[in-house]
């Protein structure tokens, strides 16, 4: 996510949002990119912010127009403000955590259980007492989100209630479990947080614990 409010700023702005604008964000398809956008926005204060259900991918495929002409977009003034930072947390953040907290982990099977490890992992596995939910639980068809019913079933077989404090957590921070948060926000499971460092910082330090 940008850094600083000031990175924000001039990066919606350049792209032609002001506080007033409605953001429609879509990928190819894949589904947790643009959920990434999505939180980002979010996160530094823009509200009037939606995700294409199923992007480019299921746009294309319902026989809807599209264009190879770049589009001409006029900078302007986006104003960043970080109302809710807790929305997004830190290392320290996770390792003090409360028992009561579910710690959720948005990635593969096979990396929850250290059988994966992908590239910018320094070691396989997941963060003690973490739950594993992987983004594909709230995925339909064409990447398009589950019904709402099917996504509180998925949360609830976990444990996590309407008033339960979650923390996500992917490889990255980008992606897989933006688009956990944003399943939990469809649902009205508001109380949803993103550890940005993901697995990948946490598997960085050898002094730091992990279960297979």
């Amino acid at each position: 996510y940008p850094a600083s409010l000031q990175d924000a700023e001039k990066i919606f702005g350049t792209a032609g949002i002001d506080n007033n604008t409605l953001v429609v964000v879509y990928d190819g398809g894949e589904g947790p990119i643009a959920s990434a956008v999505w939180f980002a926005l979010d996160f530094f204060g823009h509200k009037n912010v939606k995700v294409l259900n199923g992007g480019f991918r299921k746009w294309v495929k319902e026989g809807r127009p599209v264009t190879q002409d770049a589009a001409k977009v006029e900078k302007k003034k986006f104003t960043a403000v970080v109302s809710q930072p807790e929305k997004v947390i830190t290392l320290a953040d996770v390792k003090k955590r409360d028992r009561n907290i579910v710690l959720a982990d948005a990635r593969s099977f096979k990396e929850f259980i250290g059988q994966d490890v992908v590239p910018g992992a320094a070691r396989g596995g997941h963060i003690p007492g973490a739950a594993q939910l992987e983004w594909t639980n709230f995925s339909d068809s064409l990447e398009t989100f589950k019904s709402a019913d099917d996504i509180k079933k998925a949360l609830e077989k976990k444990g996590i209630a309407k008033d339960t404090k979650a923390i996500t957590y992917c490889q990255i921070g980008l992606g897989r479990s933006p688009m956990t948060a944003l399943a939990m926000r469809l649902v009205g499971y508001d109380n949803v947080r993103l550890y940005s460092g993901s697995w990948e910082e946490w598997s960085a330090d050898p002094r730091l614990p992990l279960e297979k």
